[in-house]
């Protein structure tokens, strides 16, 4: 996944998730794999959903 996303010129992240007993996802581990590779950080779902608008702005073509 990191080589791909290299020859891509995009960011690369692991997502795992954690379900709570009811089956809804309690927490996130989100990893950045590529252009850096970083450790782990922990997420809460209210947590999550900024970083993945941020990462949408950041890509955005001609401000669609």
């Amino acid at each position: 996944m990191r080589k791909l996303a290299a020859k891509a010129g995009l960011p690369a992240y692991l997502v795992f998730y954690k379900k709570g007993e009811d089956g809804d996802i309690v927490s996130f581990r989100v990893r950045q794999v590529h252009p850096q590779y970083t450790g782990f950080v922990e997420m809460t779902p209210d947590e999550y959903v900024p970083f993945l608008r941020s990462l949408r702005a950041k890509h955005l073509c001609g401000g669609r």
